[in-house]
């Protein structure tokens, strides 16, 4: 809810329900950064291998019907694949 990350290192850079005189809280919160990509509105991620690895990998499957004239996705969906 408002946290900010640097993209490429995953650093934490702000929490805004801390105060700025506790910087442990924010050491605590780094996450890993990942390469990832859209497509077709869904985010995919490549936690495997760095990026020059994720350059080379197979493409994300895509569902053709989804680039279709008049096909449009009702609802929110959270998709979640076996890696």
């Amino acid at each position: 809810h408002g946290w900010t990350f640097n993209g490429k290192t995953g650093e934490c850079l702000s929490i805004p329900q801390v105060p700025t005189r506790a910087p442990k809280a924010q050491d605590r919160a780094n996450a890993v950064a990942v390469p990832a990509q859209i497509v077709q509105g869904m985010v995919w991620i490549f936690p495997g291998g760095g990026l020059e690895k994720s350059l080379v990998a197979a493409p994300p499957p895509c569902v053709p019907e989804i680039d279709m004239d008049g096909y449009r996705v009702t609802g929110k969906l959270i998709r979640d694949f076996p890696i």
